[in-house]
């Protein structure tokens, strides 16, 4: 192997890193963004409007803390993470029969875009 493609191949790797190191702190930054808006959402049901934890699907992690039983029984109709009650649903965007009582906007670098959560209603 000659020394000039020895260097090309050094600089190709390096490229390689610096987009594979670029691309992991920009997604990270995003998930950590999305996460942080909809702890939001969910901290306004819980603060501001006094609706127990009981009656949001908010997500594996937030039922999971608040909802967590071995005993939990799956029910077909709604999300399989100890969903007790789904009144409110904190979400990307529209489900049929809720209706959007809040929307959260927070910006997303990969791809560039405005992303939201939303707190949704039943209409039942």
């Amino acid at each position: 192997m000659t020394y000039a493609r020895s260097l090309l191949l050094i600089l190709v790797s390096k490229l390689f890193i610096l987009f594979f190191y670029i691309y992991s702190i920009f997604s990270t930054r995003d998930y950590l963004e999305w996460n942080r808006t909809r702890w939001k959402a969910l901290d306004f049901l819980l603060v501001n409007q006094h609706v127990s934890p009981k009656e949001i699907d908010g997500g594996f992690e937030f039922n999971g803390l608040n909802l967590y039983s071995k005993d939990y029984i799956c029910k077909p109709e709604k999300s399989w993470w100890w969903v007790e009650n789904d009144k409110y649903i904190v979400t990307f965007g529209d489900i049929p029969e809720y209706s959007i009582i809040l929307e959260y906007k927070y910006f997303h670098l990969l791809p560039p875009y405005n992303g939201k959560i939303c707190i949704l209603k039943s209409n039942k």
